[in-house]
């Protein structure tokens, strides 16, 4: 990739070879000459999100603005909500939802809707909202779980919603 000046590599486009080393030939430097700048990844961790005696933390996460984290343990039958404190300035464990092992296998969000798998042992998917009103803002299971049909060995394996909310896959 070629260059004007230094302050034009913030503007090219990230490549499919994000995170290998790429070189920018740059045609006037600070300087007054030419320089070649080699840009490489420029993430950094600020934090981590870790649960210890977890047998299978992260099987799915989801992220959003509305609730934070939401992290499947599937090992454990668990998901767990994390969101930010700002006195803290870190992410808290605010809520934990139980059910069988598998549970947390797959998660799918949209807007409020969170659908939540359990595909190996009862073989269910669950339907969750977030109470998003002054008192709490908890998630709360929205209607009974939706379970296999009779001869399905594994249940929502894979999750996801459709963009208008009218069906899940």
């Amino acid at each position: 990739q070629r260059v004007a000046t230094p302050a034009d590599i913030a503007d090219l486009p990230l490549l499919d070879n994000e995170f290998s080393k790429n070189r920018v030939w740059v045609d006037q430097n600070t300087d007054g000459g030419w320089a070649v700048y080699e840009k490489s990844i420029n993430y950094t961790i600020e934090s981590q999100l870790a649960k210890a005696a977890s047998t299978n933390f992260g099987s799915a996460v989801v992220y959003n603005t509305t609730v934070d984290y939401l992290i499947g343990d599937s090992g454990e039958g668990k998901v767990y909500r994390y969101t930010y404190d700002d006195v803290s300035q870190s992410n808290v464990l605010t809520q934990t939802i139980t059910q069988g092992v598998s549970f947390g296998t797959a998660i799918a969000a949209l807007d409020n809707i969170y659908v939540i798998s359990e595909p190996t042992s009862a073989k269910n998917v669950y339907i969750y909202m977030i109470n998003n009103s002054v008192l709490t803002d908890d998630i709360y299971l929205y209607q009974s779980a939706i379970s296999a049909p009779v001869g399905i060995t594994e249940w929502g394996s894979t999750l996801d919603i459709s963009k208008d909310g009218n069906w899940i896959y």
